[in-house]
C-alpha cells in the first residue's frame, strides 16, 4: 500500500514506520460515545504542532473493540474539524501513546481520551455499527480499519471517535494510528 501526499513523493507505511514516524494512541474504557454534532467528544487526536515547515497529521487507520453493547443501534466513525488553535479543554490524556518503531520518538500531535473542542465537526465518516446484540452472541471480528491517509489534519485541526447519535450505554476500546509529515 502506498500513500501519496499530494506530490510526486510517495512512501509506504513501512517506510514511515522504519523512520520512526508512525504513532499509535490507545484509549481504554471509552464510555458514552458522543454524537459527532457535540463539542465534548470521545477520543481526540489534535494537531497543535506549529512551526516551519508545517507538520500535518495523516490518519492511517483506527481499531475499535466493543466491550459493552449499546442500548441503541448507532454508527461509530470519525469526525473532524478545525478552528482549534489551543488544546481541547477539559481533556484527559490517552491511556497509551507510542511510536510504532520500538524505542522511537514520541509524537508531536496530542491524543486525549476525551475533551471539548471549540466547534462541532465539519465532517463525519461512519466506519462500523454499534448494535444492541449481547456481546456473547456476536462473532469476534477484525476491527482494524485502514484509512490510508484519507483524513489529513493541518495545524489547529482535530479528529475524534464519534457516533451518529449518542451511545450512552456502550463501552469501547480504541486506537488511532497516524504519521506526521512536514509540508
Amino acid at each position: 500500500m502506498n500513500l501519496s501526499f499530494g506530490s510526486a513523493q510517495t512512501a509506504s507505511i513501512y517506510d514511515h514506520a522504519r523512520s520512526a514516524n508512525v504513532f499509535c494512541a490507545y484509549s481504554a474504557a471509552v464510555a458514552g460515545l458522543p454524537a459527532y454534532t457535540a463539542t465534548t467528544l470521545g477520543p481526540i487526536l489534535w494537531n497543535g504542532i506549529s512551526g516551519n515547515p508545517q507538520v500535518k497529521v495523516v490518519v492511517l487507520g483506527v481499531s475499535v473493540t466493543v466491550t459493552v453493547a449499546s442500548a441503541a443501534a448507532v454508527a461509530v466513525g470519525l469526525a473532524w474539524g478545525n478552528a482549534q488553535p489551543l488544546a481541547p479543554t477539559a481533556n484527559t490524556a490517552a491511556t497509551l501513546v507510542s511510536c510504532m518503531y520500538a524505542s522511537g520518538k514520541q509524537p508531536l500531535a496530542s491524543s486525549y481520551i476525551s475533551g471539548t473542542v471549540a466547534q462541532a465537526a465539519l465532517g463525519f465518516i461512519p466506519l462500523v455499527n454499534l448494535d444492541t446484540t449481547a456481546l456473547t452472541a456476536q462473532p469476534i471480528e477484525n476491527m482494524w480499519i485502514p484509512l490510508d491517509g484519507m483524513i489529513v489534519l493541518p495545524v489547529g485541526s482535530w479528529c475524534a471517535l464519534a457516533a451518529s447519535a449518542t451511545a450512552t450505554t456502550s463501552a469501547l476500546q480504541y486506537s488511532i494510528v497516524w504519521t506526521e509529515q512536514k509540508f
